[in-house]
């Protein structure tokens, strides 16, 4: 080795042995405070990035891991369904009633089947059947004092309608029968009567009330309405003035 090489290396050696402060760096404390410094400085400028750009409308998601940014979706409006405006369509009521509540008469009651019906009859003299149901104009009735009992709705007539009540709805006067039947029976001729029905809430029958009970030797009623009464030609035997006269009270039919 020559002179010059021995003194290079006599002054590498002379540093790896040199502790003076040029070469010992910092400390300790100094080192963890750089680190606070650059811990804080990183935070205030992360904090600032958040801030700008979230009033951009772009959000940071995550702190510790790379920063991914994404739009920011706003909320979607709930948008609630108009409630219906005006009144409700009127339609077809329950049980056949109108919308204002009435009742409409499901039928007339010109249109009632009188020989094939099921009606409340007036009780009179032997006639003591008060309902029955008739069939081609026929119907019987077993009556615990008269015995067998035959029913004729209209035998020789035919109703007659108008209106006898001032309600200004038609009502219908019929003539009806009845005559014993059984073997030995004491009921021997036809118990002629006229009654009135007037319409109920359908429309249908409903027995208003006996008008009169004519004379079983008659040879049947005829009668009409004129002027809101029932006129009543009983055509009894031996009588040359066989015609009466009776109006509605208002609880039963009188003779005027």
């Amino acid at each position: 080795m020559s002179g010059r090489e021995d003194r290079v290396a006599e002054l590498f050696g002379g540093l790896r042995h040199d502790a003076g402060p040029s070469f010992s760096g910092a400390g300790p404390e100094a080192v963890a405070a750089a680190g606070r410094r650059r811990r804080r400085t990183r935070l205030v400028v992360l904090a600032a990035v958040v801030a700008v750009v979230t009033a951009g409308g772009v959000a940071v998601v995550g702190i510790d891991r790379p920063q991914t940014l994404r739009p920011v979706q706003p909320p979607t409006p709930s948008v609630a369904s108009p409630a219906p405006s005006g009144p409700s369509p009127s339609g077809p009521s329950p049980s056949g009633q109108s919308p204002s509540g009435s009742s409409e008469p499901a039928a007339s009651l010109t249109t009632t089947d009188w020989k094939n019906a099921v009606l409340d009859l007036p009780v009179y003299g032997v006639c003591s059947a008060d309902r029955l149901r008739f069939t081609a104009g026929t119907a019987m009735f077993e009556s615990g004092q008269w015995g067998r009992l035959k029913y004729r709705m209209l035998p020789d007539s035919e109703p007659e309608y108008g209106d006898v009540t001032n309600d200004g709805r038609p009502d219908a006067v019929v003539a009806f029968d009845c005559v014993g039947t059984g073997e030995g029976s004491r009921i021997t001729e036809y118990q002629p009567a006229v009654a009135v029905y007037t319409a109920n809430a359908r429309g249908g029958p409903q027995l208003l009330g006996l008008v009169a009970q004519i004379n079983p030797q008659s040879t049947g009623p005829r009668y009409w309405i004129e002027d809101g009464a029932i006129v009543v030609d009983h055509n009894e035997v031996n009588s040359a003035d066989g015609v009466h006269t009776y109006r509605w009270d208002g609880s039963r039919f009188t003779e005027s």
